[in-house]
């Protein structure tokens, strides 16, 4: 079974390590942010989990791909390209770490926490739309 994990390509490897280790830790936003959600039942966490799970990685997807554009030229090679998708994956989840600890520290509340974590993705796929669009200057 694990010879096939990794036979995978780099960017289904990559969404499975980004939804595994997105998972967790949308439990522990559940906990900090909505504790009363909690309570409700076993199956209402899962739900809740899996379904913010799937927003997050919806919401990093877009900027994780410019990221990509900007950095990657076309004679990457694909052992270089497989370990950058890898650590696309983990970018991601440090991002969402990185949100949920800032939203923690302000005492944000779920919905807060939901719409300033938008406006940082969108504000990071703003940031590598201009970076991708300055001229390249190479070093001679």
């Amino acid at each position: 079974m694990i010879k096939e994990i990794f036979d995978i390509e780099p960017v289904q490897k990559n969404s499975l390590i980004i939804f595994l280790g997105i998972l967790p830790i949308t439990f522990l936003q559940l906990y900090l942010f909505k504790p009363e959600l909690i309570d409700k039942g076993v199956f209402v966490v899962i739900g809740s989990c899996l379904a913010l799970t799937v927003c997050w990685y919806i919401i990093n997807i877009l900027p994780l791909t410019l990221f990509l554009e900007a950095i990657v030229d076309n004679d990457v090679n694909l052992v270089r390209y497989d370990t950058i998708i890898f650590l696309l994956g983990l970018l991601a989840i440090a991002w969402i770490i990185l949100f949920t600890y800032i939203a923690y520290e302000f005492n944000l509340t779920f919905k807060n926490f939901i719409r300033c974590s938008i406006g940082m993705s969108f504000l990071r796929c703003i940031f590598w739309i201009v970076y991708s669009l300055i001229p390249n200057q190479k070093k001679t």
